[in-house]
Order: C-alpha cells, then structure tokens, then sequence
C-alpha cells in the first residue's frame, strides 16, 4: 500500500489524513441543507487506496490482516454514505440544481457522474409527471409544476452547529426574520455556536468552520 497520496492541492498526504478529510467531508455534507462542491478527487484517492490494501491483504491470514479489513469496511461505510448523502440532495433539489446548472453556478460543486444523475433523473420525473398528472389537466394550469419547483429551493437560512477551527473575526451573521439587520461577531477558535448556515459558508470552505 502506497503511504501518501496526492490531494487536488497537490500537497502530500497519509492516508490517515485523506481519510480524515473525507470524514470532514462528510459530516459538512450530512448537515449542510445546500449541494457542498464535490470532493471527487478525494473520493478517488480513497478508492485507490482501499483497492491497494484489498489486494495486499489477499494473502494475508494473520490478525494484522484482520484489522486492516476492519479498517477498510469502515472507509467502504464512510464512502458510500457520503455519496449516498449527496444523491439524495440532487433527488430532493433536482430541479433547482439543474436550474443552477443551466446557469454555470455549479462549477466544483458536482462531479460528472452527479452531473449525469442530475439530468437523467429530472428527466425521468418530468416523464411521470407528465404522464400522472400534466396531460390530464387543462393546458393553462400547467404551470402549476413551477410550484414544485420551487419548493425545492435549500434553506439557507436555517440554523446550523458548527465548530470554529480558525478564528474568524467581523463574520455578519443574518438575522433571521425577514430584515436587513446583521449583527457583526468574532468567532474564536474551538469555540461552538449554533448560526444561519448562508453566514458560515465561506468559512466551511476556506476550512475556518466545521459542521457538526
């Protein structure tokens, strides 16, 4: 098994570390309500790395090898429910996602593949609602779809808990009722606060926050 692999920075990383970074991943995404830009190369390193140990480990019998597959189950769990977590975004977002793409908002923030599951599956419901439900009403009442999709819309409003890694100062922090009041706060480092997610976004990706 290799003992580092490269990141999309090109920085030298331990495996423990890729891990670690992919565990990040995967928390932030679980608790984000928007689309995080994707980690696809990241996911890669991990695949290479889980395909090298597998093979290393096929004649090995002895406890070391026990644990090691231990440790590769818990990287298979870790890497599919992070997927998962974001397939199930782009189902429940389908169509306000693929507004975005229309638009070239979503560049970094889904893979090819996500890409491609994005389209087909828009596709496939816009044919069952069409089927079910569109051809059987009058023509001037079909635009009644719009609706659905804005419901989809994420809620960047909602509120989050998050873990201050970096101490960041004069973040505003929405208010949130319907003003344009914003209060300005510093975060201090190890700190935890619960806060409206759209104020802590470019903190969560310059790597200053953490969700939790």
């Amino acid at each position: 098994m290799s003992n580092v692999v490269e990141d999309v920075e090109e920085v030298e990383l331990s495996l423990p570390e890729v891990i670690h970074k992919l565990e990040t991943a995967w928390i932030n995404e679980l608790n984000a309500p928007v689309l995080l830009r994707s980690e696809a190369e990241l996911v890669d390193c991990v695949k290479l790395e889980m395909k090298a140990v597998v093979e290393q480990l096929r004649n090995w019998h002895d406890l070391n090898s026990i644990i090691k597959r231990v440790e590769i189950e818990r990287m298979r769990y870790l890497l599919c429910s992070y997927l998962r977590t974001r397939l199930k975004k782009i189902e429940d977002q389908a169509f306000y996602l693929y507004a975005e793409l229309e638009a070239n908002r979503l560049s970094g923030h889904i893979s090819r593949e996500e890409h491609e599951f994005l389209v087909s599956y828009r596709e496939s419901v816009m044919k069952h609602m069409d089927v079910a439900i569109y051809r059987h009403i009058p023509q001037n009442l079909r635009a009644v779809g719009d609706s659905f999709k804005i419901a989809t819309r994420p809620n960047l409003k909602r509120f989050v808990f998050v873990r201050v890694l970096k101490t960041m100062n004069e973040v505003e922090i929405a208010s949130p009722a319907e003003t344009m009041r914003m209060e300005i706060v510093d975060l201090q480092i190890g700190t935890q606060h619960l806060l409206p997610f759209r104020s802590i976004l470019s903190g969560l990706y310059d790597g200053s926050i953490q969700m939790m």
